[in-house]
């Protein structure tokens, strides 16, 4: 029972962080709601244990908190592929960015030279 209650005050917290972050405009709508989905969901294991173990009977698995890390670990590998993806297109603009740069200081010099 106090463990439901101080992860339920975490998980409040961080839907209120959650929100905050998006109205100052860091994440988009869809992914504040994709992230409320996460929490609503963490707040419902919390809340009824026992539906973990009933989803685990469905699909075939053991015990209740194996669905739980399974997803877990699912979801995460899925965050960290996007942040690659982000990282490498990321990285790609800002060699354009500097070329471009580059090659605009290069020309001011030149014609600078000619004078």
């Amino acid at each position: 029972m106090i463990f439901q209650i101080i992860f339920s005050l975490c998980i409040m917290l961080a839907l209120v962080s959650t929100y905050h972050t998006s109205k100052k405009h860091h994440i988009s709508t869809r992914g504040m709601l994709a992230w409320i989905l996460v929490w609503i969901v963490a707040l419902c294991i919390v809340w009824l244990p026992d539906a973990t173990s009933m989803v685990a009977q469905i699909l075939g698995i053991g015990r209740g908190v194996d669905v739980i890390l399974y997803s877990a670990i699912t979801l995460l590998f899925f965050l960290l592929f996007r942040l690659h993806v982000k990282l490498a297109r990321l990285e790609s603009q800002l060699t354009v960015l500097v070329r471009e740069q580059a090659l605009s200081e290069y020309t001011t010099t030149q014609t600078k030279d000619t004078y």
